[in-house]
């Protein structure tokens, strides 16, 4: 339930809250944009058509492997930008509630989200790892060795 605003300047400062809002929002989804552009222009280029192993077919499973820790490895940065934003706009709704029970609250669920949300993407590290273990593919996560594209 909203509680009616009582003055003009009340209505005012909403709204100037609304728009500051939306600002962060608009710049952060051109942040999450231009940080992937770059991404979605090299994913044009992800398989050689001319080499010899699409040619032929002649795929091994490191070729997957690659791919697979190549796309791992963009989901997490992906995630890592929406959890940063989650954050952001978590910690505003918090510190913006001037005492309003029901926006700390919600502040505190956003946030509490975001916590969850980043621990399950980096667990998601673990299961690719285990999965990988299982098959027999010998990758260590820990060494931060991005596979290189052609």
């Amino acid at each position: 339930m909203m509680v009616p605003l009582r003055s003009s300047k009340q209505f005012a400062n909403h709204m100037k809250r609304k728009r500051f809002f939306l600002a962060v929002l608009i710049l952060l989804g051109a942040g999450l944009i231009i940080s992937a552009a770059p991404k979605i222009v090299q994913a044009s280029s992800l398989v050689d058509t001319k080499s010899a192993a699409y040619q032929t077919g002649g795929y091994t499973l490191d070729d997957v492997r690659d791919y697979l820790i190549y796309l791992m490895y963009f989901i997490l940065g992906f995630v890592g930008t929406l959890s940063l934003a989650a954050f952001v706009y978590g910690g505003i709704v918090f510190l913006t509630s001037a005492g309003s029970e029901q926006k700390v609250k919600k502040g505190k669920e956003i946030l509490g989200a975001a916590v969850v949300g980043l621990v399950l993407v980096f667990s998601s590290v673990l299961i690719i790892q285990t999965l990988f273990g299982g098959l027999g593919i010998n990758w260590d996560a820990s060494s931060g060795k991005v596979p290189s594209l052609k």
